[in-house]
């Protein structure tokens, strides 16, 4: 079991050069005006369904407080993201998305789904259907990975 394991690793190490070349897309035009790095995108995808407080941002990007800190004042500046009250204690903040920063987020996934979709119609119906299959399993496998502690990777059994 443990070689097959192996070579299953192996086998994703060297898939995802190949799914990044796949699926890396052109930023619409008006996207490129707000010149987005790696950790905005990624801190984007925080703010879509959650408020949360700068430590939490460190921990999720692996970075320092002090570069969160550049980062999200970076986005403020921008008027795409916002510091609000954490609640009872006036000292914590969490983050939230503008009006502005949402609506580029909805054309930012609105353009990712167009390039998909351009992508998946070269597809043979049958290949379709297996890729929508694998994806679907992959997606139920890892959306549970990580809420048991004993799923974090280097963790000891």
């Amino acid at each position: 079991m443990k070689k097959k394991i192996e070579k299953l690793a192996e086998n994703l190490a060297d898939f995802h050069p190949v799914f990044h070349k796949a699926f890396s897309f052109k930023p619409p035009e008006e996207v490129m005006k707000y010149c987005l790095t790696i950790p905005h995108l990624v801190l984007f995808g925080m703010l879509k369904n959650s408020q949360p407080k700068l430590s939490e941002v460190a921990q999720y990007l692996s970075v320092s407080p002090a570069m969160v800190t550049h980062i999200v004042d970076d986005l403020e500046r921008k008027k795409l993201i916002r510091r609000i009250s954490g609640g009872k204690d006036r000292r914590v903040k969490r983050l939230a998305l503008t009006a502005e920063g949402k609506k580029l987020i909805m054309r930012l996934r609105e353009n990712k789904i167009s390039q998909i979709s351009r992508l998946m119609e070269k597809l043979a119906p049958r290949d379709l259907k297996t890729f929508m299959k694998a994806i679907t399993d992959i997606m139920d496998i890892f959306s549970s990975y990580g809420n048991n502690k004993n799923d974090q990777a280097g963790s000891e059994q």
